[in-house]
């Protein structure tokens, strides 16, 4: 069940990370915003200016180092980032509950199971054990993760095209 947790947590990841790429691509005045806890994207390699095809490739280039950025900060980072750059803000509840997640796939991965001071302090008061214990993913626990990526992702993907639907010009 653990496997299939770190894949849906990953999975809902790279959705995120699409969307956000294809916002700040759509629109690269987006790239300009900043969030603390976010190593932005602050300096271009002349070397890719100068070998790319285009300048949406470049922008492509900024864009997608932009979201490898944000995604190695801390899940309410990522969110405030998201929520900057898309003009939208999610649920707190489900917020946290991504955050809970995340931290708890990452003790998975990086630390076989095992609960530490980085578990502790990315979930908060949301955490799921003390320091030392291992980590459980019983059936609800993972059922209740399902939803979770499936809401966070929804509501994103709704908003998003909800701002588009405002956007688009109306047939006379």
């Amino acid at each position: 069940m653990t496997a299939l947790l770190v894949f849906i947590v990953a999975k809902g990841e790279a959705f995120l990370a699409d969307i956000l790429h294809k916002i700040l691509v759509a629109d690269p005045r987006r790239l300009q915003v900043r969030v603390q806890g976010v190593d932005h994207v602050a300096k271009i390699d002349v070397a890719a200016i100068v070998g790319a095809n285009s300048i949406d490739d470049v922008v492509s280039d900024i864009a997608y180092k932009q979201v490898v950025s944000v995604f190695y900060a801390s899940p309410f980072s990522q969110f405030r980032y998201l929520e900057k750059v898309a003009g939208f803000e999610l649920d707190t509840e489900f917020v946290d509950r991504w955050i809970e997640l995340k931290a708890t796939r990452d003790i998975i991965v990086h630390n076989n199971g095992t609960i530490n001071e980085t578990y502790l302090q990315k979930s908060g008061s949301a955490a799921r054990g003390t320091l030392g214990e291992t980590i459980s993913v019983p059936q609800e626990y993972f059922h209740q993760a399902a939803v979770t990526v499936k809401r966070v992702t929804g509501r994103y993907a709704s908003q998003i095209q909800s701002k588009l639907r405002e956007k688009k010009p109306k047939a006379t």
